[in-house]
């Protein structure tokens, strides 16, 4: 069975930066990299993640850089 990824989504609110995705059963993992043309330097997301309504959502106040971020499965 092919599984569609979930849509990320990245919201400003304030000083605070908001990333969400809807949660699935998938085993889809939040990664996060300083440089998004660094291939090798992907992690997983060390931000504590919140499921609020079958959403996923990490809140960064205030971001201090620049981050990248991608689900994978």
């Amino acid at each position: 069975t092919i599984q569609t990824m979930p849509a990320l989504t990245i919201t400003h609110s304030g000083s605070s930066v908001i990333i969400s995705w809807p949660y699935s059963s998938g085993g889809w993992t939040l990664q996060q990299n300083a440089n998004v043309a660094d291939l090798g330097n992907w992690q997983t997301s060390s931000y504590t993640i919140t499921n609020v309504g079958g959403v996923n959502i990490i809140t960064i106040t205030p971001p201090t850089s620049s981050l990248f971020f991608r689900l994978v499965q």
